[in-house]
């Protein structure tokens, strides 16, 4: 059985490093896994009645084993409730008639009642304890007269503090099964193939029965969508789960079954919104992850060489899969997994095969009635015991960083361990602490790394081997002149097989275009080195042109003295001159021009001297000065 996903928080921490751990403890089957808030898990052994306190690490905390001589074992359920208490039910002989026994544990395994529930007309066989979101506690099974035959299904509602508040008998009695609380507030019944829905009074909304040859009758499993019961076919040969929706109705149209043999697993919430389970096939654990509709996400089989059997999923906080089991010397074992539920000790099987198996549902009528039982305070007798804790995984499996390798000159290769799995501290022989980095000189790289729980320290290195090269140099970014061409390349590496962006093979190139322009040296060890060069066009002369007369009279023809010129021109000066050597226009603007005035009066027609200085960007680069005298006429 799974926590609700309304006990997990919504705080997400760094992943935590996968391990495997026995312990000393005899667990019997099965046991029960509980997340402990953000402080670890607690462990419930169901046949020796023992409950296990671990942190994080997996060290043991405290442990509790309850001895009362009362109990009759083979029927009983745990369950963590929504405050982080526990409660626990077992049967007990009172009267001469078996009765159900709840026990309400605190966070850290100290009773805080006890109490019996039946009168002398009834043997009970009860089998799942359950709670609602109010803190109500649910027992449900089934109840036998002691003279006459008819057998009962029972629902009893206690409050948290354990008082009976109703009891309801249903007519479907006879057949063991389970129920869970639903989320609109009622319950779900379940006896053999027999499904009963309640309100959240225990009166009956509906009911149906799965009409399918088969066995097995946990408690149903709600998804947002419906419904989902287990059972197994061929007497344990394969696993079948059917799909109804919350009236009852039937969604698959055939059943879904997974080529597994043996009891099929409770399923459990992942946090994310799918399924999850331990799947506990002969000697092997297989985790699944299936969506709502049973698609298979991911899985994971466990080592079955170490000898450890799951039999309970759950989830951390922090999204941290944990599994409960037994050992097949039954003593007790739990697993701390990564995301894709590896422990660093695993197997990699053929897939999981989900086929279709047919099945139908088909509706029935179920009567209650109201019954009234007693209840009894008891004793719980409880006892402190130690566990002693073994690493079963290597840790040494947990950091590979792959085989030696050789790069080329030039090339950077990224370092990080091969395998999935995340380590609290990291530190490179280069003295770097993260978890990957990139070099591209040769040596020796050693990564050291300590788990999240400073029980081990892992090392492994690899070695970086840089084959040298001859570096391709295309020389600077250069220009072309109109109508003009240029050879470009490089012949310093003679055995080198040559590859321009064009599709030529030679080292030199011919080019006359403008362009950017690639050449890359391909070595025989399969290196490769390249360069590039821009090659840009550009005015390799400067034409720069001045009339020689200019006729400024508002005809809207040659009103204007000016330069005319084509290239770039990076600096100018224009000065004119009267006949009598004064300046009487200067500019700095290569594209100003003279308008014929002077003071803001017509200058008179006459002959003027001009001098102009400038220098051009020629082929990218800036010209020498260029210096030039003339005289224009201006005309009016």
């Amino acid at each position: 059985m799974c926590l609700s996903l309304l006990l997990l928080t919504s705080i997400y921490l760094s992943a935590q490093d996968p391990f495997i751990k026995s312990t000393d403890v005899q667990s019997g089957i099965p046991s029960r896994i509980y997340p402990a808030g953000n402080d670890g898990w607690t462990i419930f052994s169901y046949d020796s009645l023992k409950l296990s306190k671990f942190n994080n690490c997996g060290q043991f905390i405290w442990g509790k084993k309850y001895t009362s001589t009362q109990i009759i074992f083979g029927l009983n359920d745990f369950i963590r409730l929504g405050n982080g208490d526990f409660a626990m039910m077992n049967r007990i002989e009172k009267n001469g008639v078996d009765i159900t026994l709840v026990t309400r544990l605190d966070s850290n395994g100290n009773v805080i009642w006890n109490n019996s529930y039946g009168d002398a007309d009834f043997n009970h066989f009860s089998y799942s304890l359950l709670e609602d979101n109010s803190g109500n506690i649910f027992i449900y099974g089934n109840v036998s007269h002691v003279t006459v035959s008819p057998v009962y299904n029972m629902l009893i509602k206690l409050n948290a503090a354990g008082s009976i508040q109703w009891t309801k008998f249903y007519d479907h009695g006879g057949i063991w099964g389970g129920a869970i609380t639903t989320s609109d507030g009622g319950l779900l019944l379940r006896t053999g193939d027999f499904l009963i829905k309640t309100n959240a009074l225990g009166n009956v909304s509906w009911s149906v029965r799965i009409n399918s040859l088969t066995y097995y009758y946990l408690a149903p499993f709600e998804v947002s969508d419906g419904y989902i019961c287990s059972a197994y076919v061929d007497g344990g040969g394969e696993m079948l789960f059917f799909k109804i929706d919350k009236l009852g109705n039937q969604i698959w149209p055939d059943a879904k079954k997974i080529n597994l043999s043996g009891n099929p697993p409770a399923l459990c919430n992942h946090p994310n919104g799918n399924i999850a389970a331990v799947f506990r096939s002969g000697t092997t654990t297989k985790i699944i992850e299936l969506d709502k509709d049973f698609s298979l996400i991911k899985e994971n089989t466990l080592d079955n060489s170490l000898g450890m059997l799951g039999t309970s999923l759950n989830f951390l906080p922090d999204q941290t899969p944990i599994v409960g089991g037994f050992s097949n010397s039954g003593n007790l074992f739990f697993a701390r997994l990564d995301t894709d539920y590896k422990s660093g000790c695993d197997l990699s099987p053929p897939a999981s095969v989900i086929s279709p198996y047919p099945y139908t549902i088909t509706s029935e009528v179920t009567n209650a009635s109201n019954a009234n039982f007693s209840s009894f305070a008891e004793t719980m007798p409880m006892d402190s015991f130690s566990v002693n804790v073994n690493a079963e995984c290597s840790p040494a499996q947990f950091l590979k960083l792959g085989n030696d390798t050789t790069v080329c000159e030039g090339s950077l290769v990224t370092l990080e361990n091969k395998l999935p799995f995340i380590f609290k501290n990291y530190l490179w022989s280069t003295g770097d602490t993260l978890a990957t980095i990139s070099v591209n000189t040769p040596g020796n790289y050693v990564l050291t790394v300590t788990d999240d729980c400073n029980e081990f320290i892992l090392k492994d290195s690899i070695l970086i081997t840089v084959i040298n090269t001859i570096p391709v140099d295309l020389g600077p970014d250069d220009t072309l002149c109109e109508n003009d061409s240029l050879t470009i390349g490089d012949e310093n590496c003679i055995t080198c097989k040559h590859a321009w962006n064009t599709g030529d093979t030679t080292a030199m190139l011919f080019v006359d275009i403008p362009g950017t322009y690639i050449l890359n040296f391909t070595f025989d060890n399969g290196c490769v080195t390249s360069d590039t060069i821009k090659i840009l066009e550009s005015k390799c002369e400067c034409d720069l042109y001045l009339p020689n007369a200019f006729t400024p009279n508002s005809d809207l023809k040659n009103e204007y003295f000016q330069a005319y010129y084509y290239c770039d021109i990076a600096k100018f000066q224009l000065s004119i001159f009267n006949r009598w050597g004064q300046e009487i226009y200067t500019s700095k603007n290569a594209d100003a021009a003279w308008d014929g005035f002077y003071k803001n009066q017509e200058a008179e027609s006459d002959v003027y001297a001009y001098r102009i200085e400038y220098t051009a960007i020629l082929r990218g680069k800036i010209s020498k000065l260029v210096v030039k005298s003339g005289t224009v006429v201006l005309l009016r």
